[in-house]
């Protein structure tokens, strides 16, 4: 029998970015991966068909045209990502909502998995026997920050983030702002419900979650302003390891293609609890 304290708890997260610049439907209804096969068969990547009820119902709340265009693609994404693991179709109800929020697989409830989008960015984290969560976001200027630390902040991290110099506390900000929320995705409700013990205290060299039940990790691309954040249960393993695959649309011949990036893996910082 293995000893899982020789063992690698193997963590999957597939990022999308999106093109700057804007794409019609009838692009998207000819997205293709790999630059040659088809994402769908039989049915169009923009079809309703892709969708279930519950997704249509979502989408049909949607008011915006590109956040209409990015739930479809989002879905499109996710239900490729899942099929390919788990060899189900990928225009299936593949999951449902539990209570508290979270998502499970209905098929392969072993399997954990949480998705997040902000701006151009999609995100689907992955991991066996275990649960997961993982938030996005990028840096926003215009973001009142100082107000939504008082709000959602512990006393100790909104001084924490105070004291810091002005060009640093906005990173500060997201780095504590991504942790809370993927913690909070991996084990459902809300940063209201889990403010008594959510806390986050920094020390000299290191970042430590006070009476944390997770193990975290953080990262961070200067070029993107984007913060990244996986929250996975205490397991008895004695590393995790993060595999990243990045997945960048790209426009050719009028055609929208789904491509693996090049692109370098983001560092991983792991957060103490």
């Amino acid at each position: 029998m293995t000893d899982p304290l020789e063992t690698k708890q193997l963590i999957e997260l597939h990022l999308f970015q999106l093109p700057e610049t804007n794409f019609t439907v009838e692009q998207m209804q000819r997205l293709v991966i790999s630059g040659d096969r088809p994402l769908h068969s039989s049915e169009s990547p923009f079809s309703p068909a892709v969708l279930s009820a519950d997704e249509l119902k979502r989408h049909h709340r949607i008011k915006a045209p590109n956040g209409k265009k990015m739930y479809f693609l989002s879905r499109v994404f996710l239900k490729h990502i899942l099929s390919q693991r788990t060899g189900t179709r990928s225009t299936e109800n593949l999951y449902r909502y539990l209570p508290s929020g979270k998502p499970v697989f209905i098929d392969h409830p072993d399997l954990g998995v949480n998705w997040a989008h902000s701006g151009r960015f999609f995100a689907v984290a992955l991991v066996e026997g275990n649960s997961i969560g993982v938030d996005l976001e990028m840096e926003n200027p215009k973001r009142s920050i100082n107000a939504l630390a008082q709000r959602f902040f512990s006393a100790q991290e909104a001084s924490e983030m105070a004291g810091r110099p002005k060009e640093d506390q906005r990173k500060y900000f997201y780095k504590l702002w991504t942790l809370k929320e993927a913690y909070i995705k991996e084990h459902g409700g809300s940063i209201a419900q889990h403010l008594n013990h959510l806390q986050y205290v920094q020390s000299a060299n290191s970042l430590t979650l006070k009476m944390g039940k997770s193990r975290l990790f953080h990262s961070q691309q200067p070029s993107t302003g984007l913060h990244t954040a996986i929250s996975v249960g205490l397991q008895p393993y004695a590393l995790s390891e993060i595999q990243q695959y990045t997945y960048d649309i790209r426009t050719q011949k009028g055609v929208l293609k789904l491509e693996r990036s090049n692109a370098p893996f983001s560092l991983w910082t792991e957060i103490r609890a």
